[in-house]
C-alpha cells in the first residue's frame, strides 16, 4: 500500500447469479462464482492505482490509491458488467466509498462502500453507485423506535408483526437509502433473531437440539457477508423458524406441566389445596399456571380439583356410612353446605340422593 498516497477510496463488487442457485445445485453454483472471481481477479489486479482483495466467492473489496484510478476501475467494472451478463448471466454490482485522506480512516470509506453497493442492489441490480449518489435523509429516532419494537414483539413472541417492521425499513431504505446504514440493518437483523433465539432458550432450557435441526448458527450467517436481499430473506427465514420450533416446545412443555399439576391435584385434592399451592409446587406463579390451566384443559383449577372430590365423594358415599358432612370435610370442603351445591351441580342430585340410589 501506497503510504504516501494524497487519498484512498474502497470499492466494493458484489457478483451473483441471476436467479441464485441454478437448477443444477449449490455446488455448481459456488463453482461458477468462483470461476468468475478469478476472472475478475485477473482483469482487474493489473490496475497500477487499485489493491484487490478477493473476500469471498462473490465479493471484492478495491482499495484505489489515487484519483485517477477511479476513473480506471470503473472503466473496467462497466466492461465486467457488460461481459458477465451477456455471457454468463452475472449481475456485477459496484459500491464507491468516501475518499478519506488517511489510512486509518480506511473503516468509513469501506462502511460507505457496503453501503452504496446496498443501494446499487435496491434500486438496479448491476448497476454503479457511489456513496455521494445516495440522498441522505438520516432519520435515527424513528429507526431506534423502530428497533426497540421489533425487539419488544420478539419478546413476547408477535413474530409476525417483527417481521413486518423489518420489512418496513427494507422498503423505506429503498427510497431513503441514507435512514440507516447497511451496518446497522445487519446489526438489527441479528439482534432480532439473537433475541429469537434467547425465547427459545428460555422455553428449551438449551438450543443444542435446534442448531442440530437447522444445521447451524443463524447468528453466525447473518453476521457474515450478504447482499441485503439475503439478510433480509435469511433473516425472516429463521425468525418463522424459531417461532415455530418455539411453539412447539411450548406446546410440549406446556403439555408436561398440565400433566404434572394433574398428578399433584390427584394425589392431594383431599387436602386443603389451592392454585397457590400447586403453582408453587411447579414453580410457577400463581396467575400464569391459572391461566395455563385453563387454556390448556378448558377448565379452572377449581373446577378440575372439584371434579376430582367429587369423584372421592361418590365412592365414600356408596362404600362407606359416613356422614354427609364428614364426607365433606374429608374430601377436602370446608364447608360442608357449599359441598352438597357443588355435587348436586356436577352429578344433578344431591349426596343423599345419590346415596339412596
Amino acid at each position: 500500500i501506497d503510504e504516501d498516497a494524497a487519498q484512498y477510496q474502497v470499492v466494493l463488487l458484489g457478483a451473483a447469479i441471476e436467479n441464485g442457485s441454478d437448477s443444477k445445485g449449490e455446488e455448481e453454483y459456488q463453482l461458477k462464482l468462483f470461476a468468475l472471481g478469478e476472472i475478475i481477479e485477473k482483469k482487474l489486479s493489473g490496475l497500477r492505482e487499485c489493491i484487490l482483495f478477493h473476500i469471498s466467492t462473490k465479493l471484492f473489496a478495491l482499495l484505489v490509491t489515487d484519483c485517477g484510478g477511479i476513473a480506471a476501475l470503473m472503466t473496467e467494472v462497466e466492461a465486467l458488467q457488460e461481459t458477465f451478463g451477456t455471457d454468463y448471466g452475472v449481475l456485477l454490482r459496484a459500491g464507491i466509498g468516501s475518499s478519506v485522506e488517511d489510512l486509518r480512516n480506511l473503516r468509513q470509506s469501506y462502511s460507505d462502500a457496503q453501503q452504496a453497493l446496498f443501494y446499487a442492489e435496491e434500486i438496479d441490480a448491476g448497476s454503479i453507485v457511489g456513496i455521494k449518489d445516495i440522498k441522505t435523509n438520516p432519520d435515527p429516532l424513528s429507526f431506534q423506535i423502530d428497533r426497540e419494537n421489533i425487539m419488544t414483539q420478539i419478546k413476547y413472541q408477535n413474530i409476525p408483526e417483527a417481521i413486518t417492521i423489518l420489512e418496513k425499513i427494507g422498503k423505506r431504505l429503498q427510497s431513503e437509502a441514507g435512514f440507516v446504514s447497511f451496518d446497522a440493518l445487519q446489526l438489527l437483523c441479528v439482534n432480532a433473531v439473537a433475541g429469537a433465539l434467547g425465547v427459545l432458550e428460555e422455553v428449551c432450557g438449551n438450543l443444542e437440539n435446534y442448531y442440530k435441526a437447522s444445521g447451524g448458527y443463524p447468528v453466525a450467517v447473518l453476521a457474515d457477508q450478504l447482499t441485503a436481499r439475503e439478510l433480509m430473506k435469511k433473516t425472516t427465514e429463521y425468525l418463522l423458524e424459531i417461532q415455530q420450533y418455539t411453539k412447539m416446545n411450548t406446546r410440549q412443555k406446556n403439555r408436561a406441566i398440565i400433566e404434572k399439576s394433574k398428578a399433584i391435584l390427584a394425589e392431594r385434592c383431599c387436602e386443603a389445596l389451592g392454585v397457590g399451592d400447586v403453582a408453587e409446587a411447579l414453580g410457577l406463579s400463581k396467575n400464569y399456571f391459572g391461566q395455563l390451566f385453563k387454556s390448556e384443559t378448558g377448565s379452572t383449577v377449581s373446577e378440575y380439583l372439584n371434579l376430582l372430590r367429587i369423584d372421592q365423594a361418590k365412592k365414600l358415599l356408596r362404600q362407606t356410612n359416613l356422614k354427609i358432612y364428614e364426607i365433606a370435610y374429608k374430601i377436602g370442603f370446608s364447608d360442608h353446605f357449599y359441598f352438597s351445591i357443588v355435587f348436586k351441580k356436577l352429578v344433578g342430585i344431591s349426596p343423599k340422593e345419590y346415596r339412596e340410589m
